[in-house]
């Protein structure tokens, strides 16, 4: 009796841990993880009416949530308007042929692809999504951009 009650925890054991799912692949987005100050074009699509600034009243915030997915955080606060957006990127590497910056020191660029929603619904919008490259150095800066239209309308560039 005592020898098939270990062997039916163990299966149990064996099952349950054969059942969760793994993430596969290598992790991508550890590295690229943090808080960065972000410079910042804001065209309001409907007006025409921009809006700029520097790093300083700006964030993006990049959290690791998979292997290769990234959740995105936007918050913008400065005296014309505030903005708090977030979605997902999926996050793959590419050729470090495609980098245009030419700073020294250049380890990996990975390719970031995303859609944003709309806040009301959290449906996403077809229109509303982006490509954009990630610049990983040996120093373990990043440089990178992401441009996006959000549901109101506003057409946002940030550059980190």
């Amino acid at each position: 009796m005592k020898n098939r009650s270990i062997v039916l925890v163990f299966m149990l054991t064996f099952c349950l841990g054969a059942c969760r799912e793994k993430e596969v692949g290598p992790d991508l987005t550890s590295p690229l993880t943090g808080q960065f100050g972000a410079s910042y074009l804001i065209v309001n699509l409907t007006t025409g009416v921009s809006n700029s600034g520097p790093g300083t009243n700006s964030t993006v915030e990049l959290r690791r949530k998979t292997n290769n997915t990234l959740l995105v955080t936007v918050k913008i606060n400065d005296p014309q308007i505030q903005i708090t957006d977030q979605f997902e990127a999926t996050v793959t590497p590419t050729s470090v042929e495609r980098d245009n910056l030419r700073i020294p020191g250049l380890r990996s660029v990975y390719e970031a692809t995303y859609k944003t929603s709309v806040r009301s619904t959290g449906k996403t919008q077809i229109n509303n999504y982006g490509k954009s490259l990630i610049n990983l150095y040996n120093d373990g800066k990043i440089r990178g951009s992401f441009g996006y239209v959000n549901s109101d309308s506003l057409m946002i560039s940030l550059g980190i």
